[in-house]
């Protein structure tokens, strides 16, 4: 466990990352079900690192991967544009600003940030 700690660590900074560290969403949305969780359901890869990957259940969890391992996984909220996780262990929320287009996501975090996603 002990080397896979420092994995794990970066799997957890870069999700932070992608979805910039900041608390709620700013129209008030987190908890509670996901109305429209099925448009991000699934399995998609990252556009910049196709060793990482996020999958979807539609039962409002999620897990992170590297390389095909599990990094770490949490719970979300979808409401058709804002994506609210919280990782297992409840280390704080993150929100990002999603759009979905076929089979491209694109998140925006509320520094501008930009990170897409394939459909897998």
């Amino acid at each position: 466990m002990k080397k896979n700690l420092p994995i794990l660590m970066v799997a957890i900074l870069m999700l932070g990352l992608i979805l910039a560290c900041g608390g709620s969403s700013d129209d008030g949305t987190s908890g509670g079900g996901s109305s429209n969780s099925g448009a991000i359901a699934g399995a998609w890869e990252n556009d910049n690192d196709n060793t990482v990957g996020i999958a979807f259940g539609d039962d409002g969890t999620y897990g992170i991967y590297k390389s095909g391992e599990l990094m770490a996984e949490g719970t979300y909220t979808f409401d058709g544009s804002t994506l609210v996780t919280t990782p297992s262990g409840g280390s704080g929320e993150t929100s990002a600003q999603v759009e979905i287009n076929g089979g491209t996501m694109t998140w925006t975090d509320p520094d501008g940030s930009v990170a897409t996603w394939t459909k897998q």
